[in-house]
């Protein structure tokens, strides 16, 4: 396995754990043994918009020269509503490695409590249906045991297909040893950011990447890095085998991530147009979970 990919498997494997998911209200999740701290799961009564056609009055001989105007429809009245529907937002999602399907992880819209979850099957697989077209959302991925997962997807007019190895960052509860590295107190009620690089040729190089947030908060940027003892978190920016970088302790909201690179042309995926055009992504944080982007490069 390259270096630069062995970062995140080896970090989302053991890293953090929560409880399962629900309606937006305050749980308790312990995924640091010993430690009970409260937060917000998926969900929300924000609604789908829908839209109607105000219905008008028929034509009689006394105003058919003179037609009247359309009319609201009375609150007796039920307007005709339709829906624009895209197929679905499907996937795997596993463990450490393809060959360790996760079963029964909840895959939600997050602040849509009217669209149903999907939940994996016994091969990792899920199907998002029935999603309005051009909806801009944050899928939220929940397990006992495993610190949930959110992911931010802007859906164009086909369905959309995540990459599994995306989908890695549920970690399971652990690794203390690595934690212990960071020179900051980890908070676990806030978000943590990871982002990781895909390119179109496994020998270019993303050393001199530069990726920055706004507005800025938290600690980092932390490089996941191979070494001769094993994985480390370090300061600085991306060397040439490095491929992961990690944000800790952020505030939730919206934040604009942009990627630059001296020669290549990075953009992040799959997340919410931002300012920037390709190189910029709008992203939603949430509280407690793991927030999971992809960055493209290419000549």
């Amino acid at each position: 396995m390259p270096l630069r990919s062995l970062g995140v498997a080896f970090l989302l494997l053991g890293l953090f754990g929560c409880d399962e998911a629900g309606e937006e209200e305050e749980r308790t999740a312990s995924w640091q043994e010993g430690i009970e701290l409260p937060f917000t799961g998926a969900g929300g009564d924000t609604p789908v918009p829908l839209y109607h056609e105000p219905s008008v009055p028929p034509v009689t001989p006394d105003n058919s020269a003179d037609p009247q105007p359309p009319t609201e429809p009375s609150d007796d009245e039920t307007a005709p509503t339709t829906v624009d529907i895209l197929g679905s937002v499907k996937g795997t999602k596993t463990a450490f490695g393809p060959e360790v399907p996760l079963e029964g992880v909840q895959v939600c819209v997050h602040g849509h409590s009217e669209l149903p979850c999907a939940e994996s099957d016994a091969s990792g697989d899920y199907a998002v249906t029935d999603l309005p077209q051009n909806l801009e959302v944050t899928l939220t991925f929940n397990l006992a045991a495993y610190r949930p997962l959110s992911i931010t997807v802007a859906l164009g007019k086909h369905d959309l297909s995540l990459d599994p190895s995306h989908l890695v960052s549920l970690a399971e509860m652990g690794h203390e040893e690595l934690l212990s590295t960071l020179p900051f107190t980890l908070d676990p009620a806030k978000p943590i950011l990871s982002v990781s690089f895909r390119t179109n040729d496994d020998d270019l190089s993303l050393e001199g990447a530069n990726l920055t947030l706004a507005p800025a908060s938290g600690e980092g940027p932390m490089i996941l890095r191979s070494a001769e003892d094993g994985i480390v978190l370090v300061e600085g920016g991306l060397g040439p085998e490095d491929n992961d970088i990690l944000w800790f302790n952020l505030e939730p909201g919206e934040v604009e991530l942009t990627v630059t690179h001296p020669t290549l042309l990075c953009r992040p995926e799959p997340t919410w147009p931002g300012e920037g055009g390709l190189t910029t992504g709008r992203i939603l944080l949430l509280d407690g979970y793991f927030e999971s982007v992809r960055v493209y490069c290419y000549e």
